[in-house]
């Protein structure tokens, strides 16, 4: 018997989330990544809110509300403070005060979304372990590439390429939990 590939609203979410990532490291996609991550937080705002209204929520829960709700408060400060951020790690440059919100709601948002999505069983073990080879890909690619750029800037101000710290090694290790989707015991 042949299986069909079968897409469901976590499958489109969860695609969404992960070409929206692809572009904007790959850069100058802005056309396509900005559109992209609207549309995550409209659904993203969409289930927080759909979660609220329609199932019993627990502590845990409600504690990402409450987080929710201060880091949007404390970034809504920002933007209106118009407050910037001034990183000196190689080379002095001033990040957006759009940033910190921007960062908070595309790693805490999808929470909410595929929470619904795994509690309505849209989003099963299956599921989660097609896209975790995904997930493995692109956490390989995203570490490589950045490699590349820190030895690019390196070399372009000249400063010793031994002493490369890249960061994106965390993004490898998060995914080590999923390994646990394989394990067959019963």
């Amino acid at each position: 018997m042949r299986s069909r590939l079968k897409l469901n609203k976590a499958d489109f979410f969860i695609a969404l989330f992960v070409l929206s990532e692809v572009f904007w490291l790959v850069g100058g996609l802005d056309f396509l990544t900005v559109p992209m991550l609207a549309l995550q937080y409209v659904i993203s705002f969409y289930y927080a809110y759909y979660l609220l209204s329609h199932y019993k929520i627990n502590g845990f829960i409600k504690a990402m509300y409450v987080l929710l709700a201060m880091f949007t408060v404390y970034g809504a400060l920002l933007l209106v403070s118009g407050e910037t951020f001034a990183v000196t790690q190689h080379d002095y440059h001033v990040i957006s005060n759009r940033f910190y919100l921007n960062t908070i709601y595309k790693s805490f948002l999808g929470f909410f979304p595929i929470y619904v999505f795994a509690r309505s069983g849209r989003l099963t073990k299956q599921h989660m372990q097609g896209w975790a080879f995904v997930f493995f890909a692109i956490a390989i690619f995203v570490f490589f590439r950045r490699q590349e750029i820190a030895f690019a800037n390196m070399s372009i101000h000249a400063e010793n390429t031994d002493e490369v710290v890249n960061n994106a090694g965390y993004v490898m290790l998060s995914l080590f939990p999923a390994i646990a989707l394989w394990d067959n015991r019963k």
